[in-house]
């Protein structure tokens, strides 16, 4: 095997969104699906959720939606206990080395690409990923602004209007 190996596993992967499954977990899950004893945190979106135990956090996703995170760097974006958006990070995927070349390669032509940002007190602008958006296949890039390097690969529902146009 070369240096690269994982690399090219996941160079060579076929990213089916319907078909893609972490254990037994993938999109339309019941949350349920999921071992418990992978997960690192749960953030609802609802007011003071943090000061709930974990237990209670877990109840309150199966009616609210938000997101579950694992150890192995895998997220799940859960609506009333049904996942609706897994995303990987370059800790999940084993890959740092990835870049828009290599995505369009695997994926083809984005159908358009968005930007992930944030200004701060109206002067302090700041670009967080550069999202390469392909529909048809609801798989969503983000790529580092300053590398081109893969951070995160997401499937599932992708709600664009979050994002600004490039």
């Amino acid at each position: 095997m070369t240096e690269n190996w994982k690399r090219e596993l996941f160079l060579n992967r076929q990213f089916e969104t319907k078909s893609f499954r972490i254990g037994q977990v993938g999109l339309d899950s019941s949350i349920d699906e999921i071992d418990y004893l992978d997960i690192v945190d749960i953030y609802v979106d609802k007011k003071e959720y943090e000061q709930l135990r974990f237990k209670d956090r877990l109840e309150l996703i199966k009616k609210e939606k938000g997101w579950i995170h694992l150890a192995s760097g895998a997220s799940f974006e859960v609506r009333k206990g049904i996942i609706k958006q897994v995303k990987l990070s370059t800790r999940f995927l084993q890959d740092n080395k990835t870049d828009r070349k290599d995505l369009i390669e695997i994926f083809g032509q984005p159908d358009i690409e968005l930007v992930d940002d944030i200004c701060y007190s109206g002067f302090d602008y700041n670009i967080d990923a550069n999202v390469l958006v392909f529909r048809k296949k609801k798989i969503y890039a983000f790529l580092d602004p300053k590398t081109d390097k893969l951070k995160e690969l997401h499937f599932g529902e992708f709600d664009e209007n979050v994002y600004g146009k490039k």
